[in-house]
């Protein structure tokens, strides 16, 4: 050992892959401002008297050391400010307390035994008796906002499987509907304290979402403490209700307002995280290194598919860790990850970066493209081959090639800035008037701005079946967009914003912006909205398979994926299937808005897709439901009767 002022040197640890022997320290005695005193041992997590321990969850902050900790009989080691902090508001003034800590129980400078508790970290958290989620300090508001979040989760009885909440006979005083009555100064604390830098970090949903149980754990912010069951709960029931209070244009939507569905990472306990997650919900979650998109939750993905494997290295190039990724989803689950892929351009590309396009990258989002809701395109089983030279096949149907593109980012400026939806319709408006809209056929500055509008609101217009009844229905919307248009024709000035529900659509148009995105013009006119990367001459696809349009860039017989796009007018596959045939045949989703399904609004039943009735005879019914099922066509005979569709190779 080294002495008491040097470094601290760790006694080696098995790095076997069956081994789950790592360190525990004893926090010592103290009172806040004393020297941070520890005592480190190795153990073995696997033996059968488990050593009773608490693990820590906490936001590393920066990782320059500013502090020390000093090891009994065994030297110091530098930590960080956070950690500092939490340790001295953890610390008991007159008992020990046994901790697991990743940033001291593990070897920082050992990259073998990081990248050996990386593959198990996740069983720590459900070992220990208590899973402590430290905050920082405790600021003015904080108490009572946690004092709120908790006596909100203990009102309501939640359904974590559908998911959903009831509220509690007693307490329904204290809601409106389901959304808790609190004061703008109230709703402020908690925006702030949900706000917290713990709860956009990466690895602490693993950390929570793994805890034996829940009940046991606590939230801490300073001195105070909470339930953690009660709180998670209560910020759950914030983060998805509608609000009472609106945010205004201008105004930063605090990050559980920007992305409400992805706090169910942080609070059900019940939620399975997928692959799919690290390029949608998991984006808004930081971590220091790319990899640690997928390292970071390994131990949920494990829970969810328990043959999921990858090699964990911090030695490996990343894009060779992404593509592992991919090879691995496109063998067992199939190409769903192919709709969270995009070719940037070369001023912002990844610095080395030789994956093929199928590759989707750690450092993209275009989730706001994306995660529209499964197409009929989704029910038909994909055909696929990865081939040795790392090309993919897949089958496809070209429904446009882009003849005209236009750069989103003065718009979402603007928006982020303050400018309401009178300013997006006015810059449609104007696009229209400057012929961007046109194409070899000629439409009303109302029919393109219509369309335009769609592609922008298609997180809440996604389904030709009315939205919830905190947004207008789209044809509010549109006799919206014809009075705006016909109030121009008239150079009549509004002032005012358009009369509309406007705060519901507020916060769709600010995830629509938070990427970047371009507008686009097809030669054979549909207007859509695509990734940055998107040019002219670049070609829309169905890809059969996947829930959502592709752009993809040919390169001589080959393809390169661009991203996904969003297409106005296509809520239910029109390009490929035509539309459906009568007005009274709704496409909508199931309870989870995971599979859609066609309803006849007379009868009130759920019917087949009338356009694909030559295709039921193929349909799988192994994985047919009430809403339709897999249908299994032979993309490879040209005999056979199959939607219309082009061999892809993509690289």
């Amino acid at each position: 050992m080294a002495s008491s002022t040097g470094a601290y040197e760790y006694e080696e640890i098995s790095h076997q892959p069956s081994s789950v022997e790592t360190r525990l320290l004893t926090l010592h005695p103290g009172n806040y401002s004393d020297i941070i005193r520890i005592s480190i041992k190795k153990v073995d997590l696997d033996a059968l008297r488990r050593p009773r321990f608490e693990a820590l969850s906490y936001h590393w902050g920066s990782p320059q050391a500013i502090g020390t900790v000093y090891v009994d009989h065994g030297g110091t080691i530098p930590i960080a400010q956070n950690l500092g902090t939490a340790l001295r508001y953890l610390r008991n003034r007159n008992r020990r307390r046994t901790l697991w800590i990743d940033a001291l129980c593990i070897n920082q400078q050992n990259e073998t035994e990081k990248n050996h508790h990386v593959r198990w970290m996740g069983q720590v958290f459900s070992m220990a008796f208590r899973v402590i989620v430290f905050l920082g300090h405790l600021g003015q508001g904080d108490e009572r906002a946690i004092d709120h979040l908790v006596r909100i989760g203990e009102s309501v009885e939640p359904d974590w499987v559908q998911p959903s909440f009831e509220v509690k006979e007693q307490y329904e005083s204290m809601f409106l509907g389901t959304t808790p009555m609190l004061s703008q100064e109230e709703t402020r604390e908690i925006d702030a304290i949900m706000s917290r830098p713990v709860f956009s970090r990466l690895w602490v949903i693993q950390e929570v979402s793994l805890m034996e149980d829940p009940n046991q754990g606590i939230v801490q912010c300073g001195n105070k403490t909470a339930s953690w069951n009660s709180f998670r709960t209560g910020f759950w029931v914030m983060s998805t209700s509608p609000r009472l209070h609106f945010n205004h244009p201008g105004k930063a939507l605090s990050e559980f307002e920007l992305l409400p569905d992805s706090n169910h990472f942080i609070c059900n306990p019940e939620y399975g995280v997928q692959a799919s997650d690290i390029f949608h919900g998991l984006t808004r979650y930081g971590c220091s290194e790319p990899v640690d998109r997928i390292f970071g939750i390994l131990g949920l993905l494990k829970k969810t598919c328990p043959n999921f494997e990858i090699k964990v290295d911090y030695n490996r190039p990343v894009d060779s860790v992404f593509e592992e990724l991919q090879r691995n989803e496109i063998e067992s689950e199939g190409i769903h990850l192919l709709r969270f892929c995009e070719t940037r351009t070369q001023q912002i590309d990844s610095p080395g970066w030789h994956a093929p396009s199928w590759v989707p990258r750690p450092l993209s989002d275009v989730s706001n493209l994306a995660t529209t809701r499964p197409m009929p395109m989704a029910r038909f089983k994909p055909h696929f081959k990865l081939e040795s030279n790392g090309v993919l096949q897949v089958w496809g149907h070209c429904i446009g090639t882009i003849a005209k593109t236009w750069d989103c980012s003065p718009m979402a400026l603007a928006w982020s800035n303050g400018c309401g939806l009178k300013y997006i319709l006015k810059c449609l408006y104007d696009l229209h008037m400057d012929g961007f809209f046109s194409s070899n056929r000629s439409f009303t500055a109302e029919h393109n701005i219509i369309l335009a509008m769609e592609t922008l609101l298609s997180h809440c217009y996604k389904e030709t079946t009315a939205p919830s009844w905190n947004y207008p229905s789209w044809h509010a919307v549109s006799a919206m967009i014809s009075k705006f248009c016909e109030r121009q024709r008239r150079n009549d000035v509004q002032e005012d914003e358009p009369d509309v529900s406007f705060s519901a659509l507020h916060s769709v148009l600010s995830k629509t912006f938070r990427s970047p995105t371009v507008f686009f013009v097809s030669e054979n006119g549909h207007i859509g909205l695509g990734t940055q990367g998107t040019r002219q001459k670049d070609e829309i696809y169905a890809i059969y398979g996947l829930a959502c349009y592709m752009v993809l860039r040919a390169e001589d017989a080959k393809h390169r994926v661009v991203g996904p796009a969003r297409i106005g007018g296509e809520r239910a596959g029109e390009a490929v299937f035509g539309p459906l045939p009568n007005r009274n045949i709704w496409l909508g989703y199931d309870s989870l808005r995971e599979k859609h399904f066609f309803k006849n609004s007379e009868t009130g039943k759920v019917i087949q897709d009338p356009r694909m009735a030559d295709y039921l005879g193929v349909l799988d019914h192994r994985k047919q439901c009430a809403w339709g099922g897999e249908i299994n066509v032979d993309f490879e005979n040209p005999d056979v009767l199959t939607p219309p569709r082009t061999r892809l190779l993509l690289i």
